[in-house]
Formats: structure tokens, sequence, C-alpha cells
């Protein structure tokens, strides 16, 4: 038997160094799109199709600020990229 870790009462081990996951901050996602199809559903649908009329529409965010590749910026309207991070400004 390892005594490397500890042992759980359901006799699970882990290593001693183990941390417990950082939780991730609250987020989202969400997309506008013309389908109410999401690609989730890719199983149930004509993906070919599905692709040939699927239009996305940005999304933009006013009185937020940006954090993009670790730079703050205020613009007017926010057109938020994967990553980034948007925050209220008022």
């Amino acid at each position: 038997k390892s005594t490397s870790g500890s042992e759980s009462a359901n006799g699970n081990t882990s290593p001693a160094s183990a941390t417990p996951a950082t939780p991730a901050p609250p987020h989202i996602h969400i997309q506008a799109q013309t389908l109410p199809t999401a690609l989730g559903d890719i199983k149930t649908v004509d993906l070919p199709q599905m692709l040939r009329t699927l239009h996305t529409y940005p999304l933009l965010f006013r009185d937020a600020s940006l954090i993009r590749h670790g730079v703050e910026v205020w613009p007017s309207a926010v057109d938020p990229r994967r990553g980034d991070v948007i925050s209220p400004t008022n």
C-alpha cells in the first residue's frame, strides 16, 4: 500500500502535495445567431446545411472596461474576443 498520499474515508488516495482546484471566476458563453440550433446539437442536424445558413452577430457592450492580453482599456464599445475580461464601468 502506498504511503505517499492521504487516504479518504472511501479508500481513495490522493498525492500529499495535491491542492484543491481553483474554481473558475464567474463567466458566460453567449452567441447571437440566426438559428436556434447550437453546435452542441451537432448529432441531430444537417451540419453542411447549418453551416451554410448560420450567421453570427457581434455583441457590443457599452459602459465597460476591457482587459485583453493583460492591458486594460475603456473603449466606447467592447467587442469581446476569447479570453477577454469585461467589467462594468458604472
